[in-house]
């Protein structure tokens, strides 16, 4: 399975079982389906392998539709939002969106995955014997231009897919053929008389001190619950993530136990740093619980309460990955926002190691270069995309401004010169780096420095 798109409040955590003992198959559901290829079920059976590895309980897998297209071959499209995870309700499924694989049926009776896209759910669209698939989606693929916009207000559309028989390749149609989202019961909604859809996963059944999203959203709760007989269910937790209009990534986690539903049961609005931002007591019949349709709004039975709003800096903070390094996120992300829209796409991205973290080095056809973090050390101050060095090539040397990092200090720049050795397939930066004293202050340069000698090693990984 690719690496995986949507990991929101996710933690990864150690399998709990032997890693070659199998694990029970299932079952999706498949609609309409005369057949389902190997390729098909292999990519079923990886997501509940996924979910197991990060503590998770698979419920159902995913739904699976088979359809046909236009002049075209016998397809399939499954939706990783209709895939139920306990435990780990954001693994596949998060504000953002979810995965959308299509497979197409190849000449040996096998399958072929021949498009994957991030959409908010997924239609087919039945003529006679063939099929139209539809995205839903935002933003950039419904025409609109997303600039300075939080995802509260970006457009939501449908926009179809559309097979070519001459290549054989499947992408999405022209702008001109997008079409509105239903709204059937928003006005209903937005009166406060019916949530705008039902929300919550399966829900993550307590029968442990130590479950994980117990401890994770509810540790506080935990000596609230009797735990005897042992191993008996004192209570479920149910989780829903949702976009706030202020641009941050939330979730909703409802605890209901015995224990501590008096009728009414609490529920909490958690950020992506796992911080309760609001805790509100709400009735026990979840059913009747949603959003309005601007998602301001949390309704209960009737009962409205709205969610806090943040500025833009706040926001950002508050979306860092659990675990990371806010301000160094918060700098990545003013960085990426500060891009122009129309910015070409690299002419080259090279994987490479430089002190046990994964980077990229990016170069462009007018000869910059980018070389930021991918997967850093974990004990570093920084983040994915934090950028290391930014400069120009030209033919085999390269110069710029290199960074070295403190927590709680700006970026250290300093100049930087090297060249790419082609043999070894190694990029080597050099150049006086910053001595820090006490605290943020910088005292001098060394070229003895650990960071006055910058090595990229591109072999372990290759050109990604």
């Amino acid at each position: 399975m690719q690496r995986l798109i949507f990991l929101v409040f996710g933690l990864l955590l150690p399998m709990a079982a032997d890693a070659n003992e199998a694990a029970p198959a299932i079952p999706h559901r498949c609609e309409n389906c005369t057949s389902t290829p190997v390729e098909v079920a292999t990519q079923s059976r990886e997501m509940s392998d996924m979910c197991r590895s990060v503590g998770g309980t698979p419920r159902s897998g995913p739904d699976i539709q088979q359809g046909r297209f236009p002049d075209g071959p016998v397809f399939w499209a499954i939706d990783d939002a209709t895939f139920a995870c306990d435990g780990a309700a954001t693994l596949f499924s998060t504000n953002h969106g979810a995965g959308v694989h299509i497979f197409v049926e190849t000449n040996d009776g096998h399958a072929t995955q021949a498009f994957e896209h991030g959409a908010f759910g997924v239609t087919l669209e039945r003529s006679s014997d063939t099929n139209r698939v539809w995205l839903n989606v935002g933003g950039a693929l419904c025409g609109q231009n997303t600039d300075g916009l939080s995802t509260a207000d970006m457009r939501a559309c449908q926009r179809p897919l559309k097979w070519d028989a001459v290549t054989r390749k499947l992408d999405f149609a022209p702008l001109s053929e997008i079409r509105d989202l239903p709204q059937a019961g928003d006005q209903e909604a937005q009166a406060g008389e019916l949530p705008a859809k039902r929300i919550y996963d399966s829900g993550s059944e307590l029968v442990s001190k130590r479950d994980y999203v117990l401890n994770e959203y509810w540790k506080d709760k935990i000596d609230l619950i009797p735990w005897k007989p042992r191993g008996a269910t004192q209570g479920t937790i149910f989780n829903w993530p949702f976009a706030s209009p202020d641009g941050r990534s939330l979730m909703v986690s409802l605890l209901q136990a015995p224990a501590v539903c008096t009728p009414k049961c609490p529920a909490r609005f958690i950020n992506a740093q796992h911080r309760v931002v609001l805790e509100i007591m709400v009735c026990a019949d979840r059913t009747k619980h949603g959003f309005s349709p601007d998602n301001r709004t949390f309704i209960a039975c009737g009962e409205r309460f709205s969610i806090p709003q943040v500025d833009e800096r706040t926001a950002l903070l508050d979306n860092a990955p659990p675990g990371s390094n806010p301000e160094a996120y918060l700098e990545v992300q003013r960085r990426l926002r500060a891009q122009p829209k129309n910015r070409p796409e690299p002419i080259r991205v090279d994987s490479a190691l430089h002190n046990d973290s994964q980077m990229l080095i990016r170069e462009w056809k007018d000869g910059s270069v980018e070389i930021a973090y991918d997967v850093p050390k974990q004990t570093l101050p920084v983040v994915q995309g934090t950028l290391l060095f930014r400069g120009t090539r030209s033919g085999s040397n390269y110069q710029g401004t290199a960074f070295t990092f403190r927590d709680g200090c700006a970026p250290a720049p300093y100049e930087v010169r090297g060249y790419r050795d082609a043999k070894r397939e190694l990029v080597v930066l050099t150049g006086a780096a910053p001595r820090r004293g006490r605290g943020c202050d910088i005292i001098g340069d060394s070229v003895r420095s650990n960071h006055a000698r910058l090595v990229f090693d591109t072999r372990e990984l290759g050109d990604k």
